[in-house]
């Protein structure tokens, strides 16, 4: 489980990030987790092309670690 009191930015500050890395994307979940001793914020981002990015937002400092396409999740929409 992360550790809430170690983060400098809210949920909400994350998920601008990680929208902003996909222009035009929504958020469409986001969630703190601790990664090898860092907190980082998973975001999912769906973008304009309904194609969907898990995200990785440092919680303390803001920046985006990483964004990759997420297969998991492509095309999901389309078998509800």
């Amino acid at each position: 489980m992360a550790d809430l009191a170690r983060t400098k930015i809210t949920l909400t500050q994350a998920v601008a990030a990680a929208e902003q890395a996909h222009a035009g994307g929504k958020a469409a979940k986001a969630e703190l987790n601790d990664e090898n001793g860092a907190v980082v914020y998973e975001v999912e981002v769906v973008a304009d092309n309904r194609q969907v990015f898990d995200v990785k937002v440092d919680a303390v400092s803001g920046k985006v670690l990483s964004s990759q396409a997420d297969r998991m999740d492509a095309g999901k929409e389309d078998r509800d």
